[in-house]
């Protein structure tokens, strides 16, 4: 899913890893995580040596969880999605963003609800299109992160 987004430094960095394991000449401990570490080229925050996914791997995330925001999008499947271990996914992602993926999809959920609201769509529908469980999971979300359920939110929103 991140073909053509990778930085020519990064694919470099990738076949030459790629080789050493074919010839195993060397031990790689969690490939996985080192070809994420690549694919993502690490960023670094000066609070460690934590990696976090820069922005082309930021951006193909947002680009999985709006293709998928009417589904339920448990934080193992963007990871097989994107190919990484659920670990890297979550250190990386709180790294860069400073949630959890779980809350950001809700969050980015919540945006879309919200958009759906000001167009005067009906909250059942809106809570179906952005992949809450129902109704009343969209209400209990909304009153736990702005304060409002969805009606009064719509009543009050010009």
């Amino acid at each position: 899913p991140l073909d053509g987004i990778v930085e020519p430094e990064a694919g470099a960095a990738g076949w030459s890893l790629r080789r050493k394991r074919s010839s195993k000449t060397e031990e790689i401990a969690w490939e996985a995580d080192i070809l994420a570490a690549v694919r993502f080229h690490p960023v670094k925050s000066g609070k460690g040596d934590d990696p976090g996914i820069a922005a082309p791997g930021l951006a193909a995330i947002d680009r999985l969880i709006d293709r998928h925001m009417g589904e339920r999008l448990e934080v193992a499947r963007l990871a097989a999605e994107l190919e990484l271990s659920i670990g890297f996914l979550v250190r990386a992602f709180r790294q860069s963003l400073g949630v959890t993926p779980h809350r950001s999809v809700m969050e980015r959920r919540l945006a879309r609800a919200r958009q759906l609201l000001d167009a005067r769509r009906p909250i059942a529908d809106t809570a179906a299109e952005c992949g809450f469980a129902d109704q009343a999971h969209l209400t209990r979300y909304m009153k736990r992160s702005i304060g409002v359920t969805p009606a009064f939110y719509r009543r009050t929103e010009k």
